[in-house]
C-alpha cells in the first residue's frame, strides 16, 4: 500500500492511498494513531469487496457536516480493456 499525507489548514491530515485496485482519500485528526488509520482504510477496503453496492455515507451528507460520516472515499480502479 502506498499513502501520502497532507496537513490542513483545518490541522487535519488528508491521507491519500492506494491500494491494488482501490484508491482513495480518509480524513484524520492530529492525534490519531498511523495503526488507526490503516485499519480503518483496510475494514472499508474489505467491506467494498465484499459487495457491489458499498455505501459510502460521507457522499450523502456532505451538507450536514455529520462528524460520524465515515471520513474515508474508495474509488475503484476500471479494469484495463485489451486491445485484441
Amino acid at each position: 500500500m502506498e499513502f501520502k499525507s497532507v496537513r490542513l489548514p483545518s490541522g487535519r491530515f488528508q491521507v491519500n492511498f492506494s491500494f491494488s485496485d482501490v484508491y482513495g482519500y480518509a480524513l484524520a485528526e492530529p492525534q490519531d494513531a498511523v495503526s488507526e488509520i490503516m485499519d480503518k482504510i483496510f475494514r472499508h477496503i474489505e467491506e467494498m469487496k465484499d459487495t457491489n453496492r458499498y455505501y459510502q455515507k460521507n457522499l450523502y451528507s456532505m451538507g450536514k457536516r455529520n462528524p460520524q460520516s465515515g471520513r474515508i472515499i474508495l474509488f475503484r480502479r476500471k479494469e484495463k480493456v485489451s486491445s485484441n
